[in-house]
């Protein structure tokens, strides 16, 4: 991955889906002039051109890669991925992290990794792991009372299932007890699929 590339991990493909930056001052940055992070109005979203177009790696991955203006100074950035052409308010916002970037490049790339568990360790049980399940009706909206299946792949290998079965704990929120089977990898790549839902494919890297 670039220095100055974001991955959003949404899990769909073929999706419309943009970035937009905000500072700490809650202004946001306009690709037009006049370019640089100005003060939040619905017509910025039409006239200043604030959203950063992204690239879905591959062909169907669901993964979309977008790059941080150049020009844009050093600090903290709130970047949030909006699921449409972002010109106009209400489209529903689906993810949304803090990067740091020092002026030319990403220095902790902070929204990936709240998206893949830390301090996981390798071929060790873990009780109760959570993960959302969402409508593929409209990609967005929690799914409950589903059956959920789980596999995982440890180390690219093909996927095979998981040792315990998936409980619900409600508003899409369901758990796992990942098995130390179940994590006896370097990368592992959990995929929980329902009928009526999205597939969801999360990956960890885990600790010695």
């Amino acid at each position: 991955m670039a220095a100055d590339q974001i991955q959003i991990p949404w899990g769909v493909t073929g999706e419309t889906i943009v970035a937009r930056l905000w500072n700490s001052d809650s202004e946001i940055w306009h690709l037009i002039g006049p370019v640089g992070f100005q003060t939040y109005a619905v017509l910025s979203l039409v006239f200043y051109a604030t959203d950063i177009s992204g690239t879905e790696i591959g062909t169907a991955s669901g993964i979309y890669t977008y790059t941080i203006p150049p020009t844009a100074p050093a600090g903290r950035f709130r970047v949030e991925a909006i699921l449409g052409d972002g010109t106009a308010e209400g489209q529903p916002i689906i993810w949304s992290e803090y990067v740091d970037w020092d002026g030319s490049a990403i220095v902790e790339l902070s929204g990936i990794n709240s998206r893949l568990p830390t301090q996981i360790t390798k071929n060790t049980a873990l009780a109760a792991f959570p993960f959302l399940m969402v409508l593929a009706s409209d990609d967005i909206t929690p799914a409950t009372g589903l059956t959920v299946t789980a596999t995982r792949s440890l180390d690219g290998a093909a996927f095979g299932a998981c040792a315990n079965a998936v409980a619900e704990v409600g508003s899409g929120i369901y758990t796992i007890d990942l098995a130390a089977a179940d994590l006896n990898g370097d990368t592992v790549t959990l995929r929980f699929t329902a009928a009526t839902a999205n597939d969801r494919l999360i990956t960890i890297v885990t600790q010695p």
